[in-house]
């Protein structure tokens, strides 16, 4: 039996990005988490569900590929720096 489902969202890493405007950009990963704690459990257990990703002003950025990411608002195409 589990517990009512919880979730978090937790920032999980930050990397630059050139943007096809030629502008460095601040790439947030965000990923969001879901409490699995059953009742026999002692401890919170949290699995990884899935990953956004914003450009540090909050604007919302899609994954295109490991390197490739498109700001929505916009269509900037985004190239992962190394």
């Amino acid at each position: 039996m589990r517990r009512t489902l919880r979730k978090q969202i937790r920032e999980t890493g930050r990397f630059n990005a050139v943007g096809s405007d030629g502008r460095t950009y601040l790439v947030v990963e965000l990923t969001e988490f879901e409490d699995t704690t059953t009742f026999e459990s002692k401890t919170t257990e949290w699995l990884a569900t899935q990953k956004s990703y914003r450009l540090n002003d909050g604007s919302a950025v899609n994954r295109n590929s490991d390197t490739e990411l498109t700001v929505v608002a916009t269509g900037v195409r985004l190239t992962r720096q190394q």
